[in-house]
């Protein structure tokens, strides 16, 4: 079975990543696609988020719930059908056909538009499969040379 090429995303739309179970902090960008357009993803307590998460004291604003989104207890495991997300350039709302906004103007997406954009983007980066291909490259060209200086051919 081949690995999913958006794993951060799938992790978050499987189990959110705010709020009861994930504490609130605020992160570092999510994820980087290998163009190097970075974005910000939420889904969970406080976020706006498919289905919306009530806060743990149960009440919310109701500005703050996204139009025709279920609405589930605080301790809701997940999955999520859309996500909350901003993008550190406009590359995101032009992508969606948006006026160029704010890029850090966080806005509803559905999960599987959202891959579409990362796949877009040249996928998701993946530090420990780069730095594989990296360490085997530098294995091949050592070899190489190890080869190349005994005399062996």
């Amino acid at each position: 079975m081949n690995p999913s090429p958006t794993p951060t995303l799938d992790h978050i739309a499987a189990h959110g990543n705010r709020g009861h179970h994930h504490g609130c902090s605020e992160q570092a960008y999510d994820l980087a696609c290998n163009d190097g357009t970075l974005l910000r993803i939420r889904a969970g307590n406080g976020t706006l988020s498919n289905p919306y998460v009530l806060p743990c004291d149960g009440h919310a604003d109701e500005d703050w719930i996204p139009p025709q989104s279920d609405i589930v207890e605080h301790d809701y495991p997940g999955p999520y059908s859309e996500v909350e997300v901003s993008c550190a350039t406009a590359a995101l709302t032009e992508f969606i056909g948006l006026p160029a906004l704010s890029a850090e103007i966080p806005f509803l997406m559905e999960v599987e538009q959202l891959r579409e954009f990362i796949h877009h983007h040249g996928g998701e980066f993946n530090p420990v499969a780069e730095a594989e291909t990296l360490l085997q490259h530098s294995s091949l060209v050592l070899s190489r040379r190890w080869v190349d200086s005994s005399g062996l051919r």
